[in-house]
């Protein structure tokens, strides 16, 4: 086996000593590491000279009984310009926001994972240490690292009567200010109520406005009309936009990506309107699974991405299709050159939703194209449910 070589880095949650033919010591967890992957019959290589993965055990903690045993794909790629640590932390947090590696799975330690991959102990510790502070790993001296619980469903409720409180009271002084007597404010608050729109409002940010409007329209599509999303990028969080600071005049909660929460909690904090930040995971559709499936064996396939979702998506390719990542022609978004020289020779491109306005302006026929689609899962769904469309007296969301 060599550095180079790619074989699937295989996680198995399990209880100290279960099934491993190891005693319950201090030290169990390590061995039966060791042993996984001396034994393991899945470390056989298929050389492909620009891939790096390993086969790596991972455990569950004390007390519960085993979770799962599952495959999760790390696919390390030397030459690109992504760091590696990078590719590591969002390989990591797209297994963990899409439901693949669930709450409370114990991770490999920094060594093993960094003798398995032959990369830097110090570049793992740096990905996980950067997975920590998104809120989707938290760490146990002497236990390990686990993947973190979402969120708790807190009451704020106190805060949100507070809010309302000071809402109002400015309301009815600047009211008072235009001359309106507390009669007048008291029918015009009546009629505003009965003719507002029913939606409780809502953002959803995302890094481009198309992505933000595919994720809003999906949530009032699946809750229907009690709640009313608006799309916001990123862009116009960082840069204090007037259309989002209008918008938080009337909203409260603002979603996002579960794997991105802290950062866009740091961008609302600037912003000087009180407001929730609430993560949702997704995953990738059924019909997307079947079509990358069925592609031909021997068609030219090529994936145009943005490089943070180059490497979970390349696992996917090579997952669903059977095929080495060696076999797929590789696009940048926004990397032109590379775009005429290789999509023109392509039978099929494969892309992602960011780069579906750079594919299309690429002039690749639709026959052609075949776009990795991903949707809220149900418990996102229901979390935003439970969350947004709460009685703000509610003891809790």
């Amino acid at each position: 086996m060599t550095p180079t070589g790619k074989v699937t880095w295989t996680m198995v949650a399990r209880p100290r000593g279960v099934g491993t033919g190891v005693r319950p010591t201090p030290d169990a967890d390590r061995s039966w590491t060791r042993a996984a992957r001396t034994t393991s019959p899945r470390t056989t290589c298929h050389a492909e000279p620009t891939q790096s993965t390993r086969v790596i055990a991972g455990a569950a903690p004390r007390g519960p009984p085993p979770r799962c045993a599952m495959q999760v794909p790390i696919t390390i790629r030397p030459e690109a310009t992504t760091p590696i640590y990078l590719q590591i932390r969002y390989q990591i947090a797209h297994l963990i926001t899409s439901g693949a590696l669930k709450e409370g799975f114990r991770l490999p330690t920094v060594r093993a994972v960094a003798e398995d991959l032959a990369v830097n102990p110090g570049t793992v510790a740096q990905a996980y240490r950067a997975l920590q502070q998104q809120g989707l790993l938290q760490a146990a001296p002497g236990r390990g690292t686990f993947v973190a619980p979402p969120p708790p469903l807190e009451t704020d409720a106190a805060e949100r009567r507070a809010l309302l409180d000071d809402t109002l009271r400015r309301a009815l002084l600047r009211a008072r200010a235009l001359g309106f007597d507390d009669t007048d404010v008291a029918q015009h608050f009546d009629r505003a109520i009965v003719e507002s729109e029913p939606g409780r409002p809502a953002l959803f940010a995302a890094p481009t406005m198309v992505i933000a409007r595919k994720y809003a329209t999906s949530i009032e599509r699946r809750i229907g009309p009690r709640i009313a999303v608006h799309s916001v990028t990123f862009d116009d969080l960082a840069q204090r936009s007037p259309r989002v600071l209008m918008l938080l005049d009337v909203a409260y909660f603002v979603l996002t990506f579960a794997g991105l929460v802290r950062d866009v909690e740091r961008s609302v904090a600037t912003l000087g309107r009180p407001a929730r930040v609430l993560g949702c995971a997704s995953v990738v559709q059924e019909h997307t699974l079947h079509a990358l499936a069925a592609l031909d064996s021997a068609a030219r396939v090529c994936l145009v991405t943005q490089e943070p979702y180059l490497p979970p998506t390349l696992n996917l390719l090579t997952e669903r299709t059977g095929r080495p990542a060696s076999d797929f022609e590789v696009v940048l978004d926004g990397d032109h050159e590379a775009a005429d020289r290789v999509l023109p020779h392509c039978d099929r491109v494969v892309y992602t939703l960011a780069a579906r306005e750079f594919v299309v302006t690429r002039g690749v026929p639709a026959e052609r194209r075949l776009e990795v689609t991903f949707d809220l899962t149900d418990d996102a769904i229901e979390r935003v449910r439970a969350t947004v469309l709460a009685d703000g007296d509610s003891t809790r969301t």
